[in-house]
């Protein structure tokens, strides 16, 4: 984003076969550590055998648009979901004027923009997230002042804004959301960015409102750590640390954690710490501590290394209470937390310069040491950035495709059956969709036979017609209603004859 010029989205291809030969040197030139040293020098004055950096030269960057006027200051972004699990088209949420601008995913272009204006209020957008049913929520800060209507959702079909109920009062504090995820039931987490409630909670099929108010961090030595019976230990590193219930908040020492970044995983919301901020304080009051414009230097968040944090914070979904914080050996203000698929949290730490992530098991208990790797400077995220949320909570399908080639010229390719191996716990599923060509460049072409979840061997002779044509494609679907159960594929088999073509 800008705060001054016009704000850009570029699409990057994260598999490097995606990536575009575009100089046609028969080599995808792109930012790599060349001589493994652990960083990318940036040097391009390198032989390119040697270059390690490659700007916007950078063969993987498929495309970079502008998206809205110039000061809309783009902060927010979600892919959407499409019905057969290829790429959805891009939705970016504009600060600085409450747009939204739609974008098509492989080229980038602009489809439609909508304000959120209702002729009464306006939501200036700063997280975005999507749901299954293919809603884009947005979340609501303007520097940061708080209000109750904080949240809405723009629907793809019509491309329509909708506002959620504003927050009620009888959740506490202020309301000034940050980060969002979605849950897997479809609730919708902010993190309450230094605010009484540290995190709100909205449920979408009954249109109420929730907060988690976390309990504060003490540090040894504090007046309510351990030795205090109205604190509560935690483990993960954390002797020297434990989680209060006293209200005692009036010591700078002894400040709650500002929620910024969030994830979810199956079982949990994880949540950034960031720093230690006095509650319910304007940006205006922070700024005028942190410049010395009042007599209240306390109200200044981020002024020493000593008052950022190195914490993720783990709420139970079930539960709406606070697991743990997972205190990070390396890791200080952070502000992006993330779940992958294969159980690792991750973390920034914008102050420390560095990524940390362990391994967690199925019921989000830590099984690794915490390790960090150094990214480069100020890393700032609080989105959803491995995807995991899209991928595996929003759209819960997801498909592959191959292409087989049959007999040599000449001869004609009888395709016969289709054999696989899966696995399909309940509410899941797997369908098959099949198309044949006499070219590879036309076997993506033409329409699909199918769809089919019929068991195994499937008679290509007859299910779902008859199939003819020297190239074969495949595609395999795999659905599930749960989003806690997967289905997968363990063995695939083809088989097919050469017959001799006919004189006519």
């Amino acid at each position: 984003n800008t705060f001054t010029g016009i704000s850009t989205v570029t699409k990057y291809a994260n598999d490097i076969k995606d990536c575009v030969d575009r100089n046609n040197s028969t080599t995808i030139e792109t930012s790599r550590d060349v001589n493994g040293d652990g960083t990318i020098d940036m040097n391009q004055a390198l032989p390119d055998n040697q270059r390690e950096f490659w700007g916007t030269d950078d063969e993987c960057i498929l495309w970079t648009r502008d998206a809205g006027p110039v000061r809309g200051t783009a902060r927010a972004l979600a892919v959407g979901t499409t019905a057969d699990g290829s790429p959805g088209d891009v939705f970016v949420g504009l600060n600085g004027t409450g747009d939204i601008v739609r974008m098509d995913p492989t080229t980038g272009d602009t489809k439609a923009t909508t304000n959120t204006y209702d002729g009464t209020k306006r939501l200036y957008p700063y997280g975005a997230a999507t749901a299954a049913d293919g809603k884009v929520w947005f979340v609501h800060n303007q520097v940061q002042l708080s209000r109750p209507d904080i949240l809405g959702y723009l629907d793809p079909s019509d491309n329509s804004f909708v506002w959620a109920p504003p927050v009620p009062d009888s959740i506490p504090g202020c309301k000034r959301p940050y980060g969002m995820t979605l849950d897997p039931q479809g609730r919708v987490w902010m993190g309450n960015a230094a605010c009484e409630t540290e995190l709100l909670y909205y449920e979408p099929d009954t249109m109420t409102w929730g907060g988690v108010d976390v309990p504060d961090v003490r540090r040894e030595g504090v007046p309510g750590t351990e030795t205090t019976p109205e604190c509560v230990p935690m483990v993960e590193n954390m002797q020297t640390v434990a989680v209060c219930s006293d209200g005692m908040s009036s010591s700078t020492t002894a400040l709650p954690a500002t929620a910024r970044g969030l994830a979810a995983s199956y079982k949990s919301i994880w949540f950034a710490a960031s720093y230690r901020c006095p509650k319910n304080l304007t940006i205006a009051d922070v700024f005028a501590a942190c410049n010395g414009w009042s007599n209240k230097p306390e109200n200044c968040c981020d002024k020493t290394a000593a008052d950022k944090e190195n914490l993720i914070g783990q709420v139970d979904i079930a539960t709406k209470k606070l697991v743990m914080f997972h205190a990070l050996p390396e890791g200080k203000e952070i502000v992006g937390v993330g779940y992958s698929p294969n159980q690792k949290i991750w973390a920034a730490g914008q102050y420390t310069d560095n990524v940390s992530f362990a391994d967690f098991d199925v019921n989000d208990n830590r099984i690794s040491p915490w390790q960090s790797q150094a990214v480069g400077n100020r890393p700032y995220t609080y989105s959803d950035f491995i995807g995991f949320g899209l991928n595996s909570l929003a759209q819960p399908q997801g498909y592959y495709r191959f292409i087989v080639e049959g007999c040599d010229e000449g001869k004609k390719t009888v395709w016969k059956t289709f054999s696989y191996e899966a696995d399909t716990p309940p509410k899941t599923q797997i369908r098959f969709s099949f198309r044949t060509a006499k070219t590879e460049a036309d076997v993506t072409k033409g329409p699909w036979e199918g769809p089919t979840d019929s068991p195994s061997p499937i008679d290509l002779t007859k299910d779902p017609v008859p199939l003819e044509g020297r190239f074969l494609q495949v595609e395999v679907a795999l659905e599930t209603t749960d989003p806690t159960a997967r289905p997968k594929i363990r063995d695939i088999d083809l088989t097919f004859s050469c017959e001799a073509l006919g004189i006519e």
